[in-house]
């Protein structure tokens, strides 16, 4: 995928953030993940091998910017 339309996507995500953060308050809360999961499955599905990377670093940016732990850390966290 090019790489300009994959950044579109995110872009559009992040723009989408605080909605999701609004419709599903409890953002720590199961019903939030598997919103987000579900916009970022179609992502990833589309950046490819070579883009997942970048596209990962993003999500986990957007998220950290609002003080969420991404999936990946929560499950290394709990430890």
């Amino acid at each position: 995928m090019d790489l300009n339309k994959l950044d579109a996507m995110l872009d559009a995500l992040e723009n989408d953030l605080p909605g999701l953060i609004l419709a599903y308050p409890d953002a720590d809360g199961a019903d939030f993940w598997m919103a987000f999961a579900l916009r970022t499955s179609q992502i990833e599905s589309t950046a490819g091998p070579a883009n997942t990377p970048h596209a990962r670093q993003r999500l986990d940016r957007m998220l950290d910017s609002r003080g969420l732990i991404p999936m990946s850390s929560r499950a290394t966290a709990a430890g």
